[in-house]
């Protein structure tokens, strides 16, 4: 077995294209991150699901975890108004900031997806590396503190030939941790 790197960084993304959190410690299932793009915002006037894509305000908005064990992620708008992605008037909320009518999907209060009881702690994920994995003009829109900059997808391009990582499908499900190595297996 070959140790082609070490976990840098884990992040967690609650509603698509949202900005989303680090965090230090994932379970990993065929599904993916328990809780991760459990969400998505629909244009009401398109009837698709939006993306930062598209529309890069959305970008600026953040999901997090929930407040409670069980509860459901909440969204921070970057006027750091704070909710609950159930709350009756999130679609509402949303559709103020974004300046058209949206609707938040699927977030139904059902709680993420828990690993299977007797999952052993020291449990690694395995994956089946299946495509590189092209990035597109999103990395160039700039969200939070970091600001709009259209050298980030050249850059990407000339040193990773604009696939900067890899799609993957979960073999079998796991703890993954920040720090943990990275190994290819026979």
């Amino acid at each position: 077995m070959a140790t082609l790197g070490i976990v840098e960084e884990i992040y967690w993304y609650p509603v698509k294209s949202m900005l989303g959190e680090s965090v230090r410690t994932a379970e990993f299932s065929g599904a993916g991150i328990a809780g991760d793009r459990v969400g998505a915002v629909r244009d009401a006037a398109r009837g698709d699901f939006m993306t930062g894509k598209r529309v890069a305000a959305l970008m600026g908005c953040t999901g997090r975890p929930a407040a409670e064990e069980g509860g459901v992620p909440e969204i921070e708008l970057p006027t750091g108004d704070v909710f609950a992605a159930d709350d009756p008037l999130a679609s509402k909320r949303l559709s103020v900031f974004l300046g058209r009518e949206v609707t938040l999907w699927p977030c139904d209060g059902a709680p993420a997806p828990s690993p299977p009881q007797g999952t052993p702690e020291e449990t690694e994920a395995e994956w089946q590396v299946r495509m590189a994995c092209p990035r597109c003009v999103m990395t160039t829109h700039g969200f939070a503190d970091v600001p709009r900059d259209p050298t980030v997808m050249r850059r990407l391009v000339s040193e990773a030939g604009g696939d900067p990582g890899v799609y993957a499908s979960v073999e079998r499900g796991g703890r993954v941790s920040v720090g943990d190595a990275v190994v290819a297996i026979d």
